[in-house]
């Protein structure tokens, strides 16, 4: 039990992340002082917004989602969801919210066996002035574990 705790990250409340930068205040880069007191992080040339149709596939549990899902080519055959979103107001599985106790029975760290579990799809084009520079994935927000 110990060895499977240590490699699944869902399974560990005190596993808050491999390979990512240092928390902090989000901070955008712009050209100009006009550009950003306008606030709008589509007037920097150094941001790149996401959003948009993304291809989904929503699986019954993590355990369930085959390599070829997560692989360069990908099966085929994926439904579309709106990115930034949440899949259970988009006609996927439903919400769980509770704001008193936790909607399943199990006991932290285990989880159900029914752990609906999305897989998102999107391919990037950075623009060529980006070749030399640092690029940073920022992900505003995951309702639960995120894998990339």
């Amino acid at each position: 039990m110990l060895k499977e705790l240590e490699l699944i990250p869902w399974k560990r409340p005190e596993h808050l992340g491999d390979n990512r930068v240092v928390p902090r205040a989000t901070l955008y880069p712009y050209p100009t002082e006009a550009s950003a007191k306008s606030c709008d992080r589509a007037k920097s040339r150094w941001v790149k917004l996401l959003n948009g149709k993304w291809s989904f596939q929503l699986y019954g549990r993590p355990e369930d989602v085959p390599e070829s899902a997560v692989g360069k080519e990908g099966p085929g055959g994926w439904a579309e969801i709106d990115v930034p979103g949440n899949w259970t107001v988009q006609g996927f599985d439903k919400p769980h919210y509770t704001n008193v106790q936790m909607p399943f029975p199990n006991e932290p760290p285990d989880v159900p066996d029914e752990n609906p579990t999305g897989v998102y799809r999107t391919t990037l084009t950075f623009p060529k002035t980006w070749g030399k520079r640092r690029t940073v994935l920022h992900i505003g927000g995951a309702e639960s574990v995120l894998l990339l």
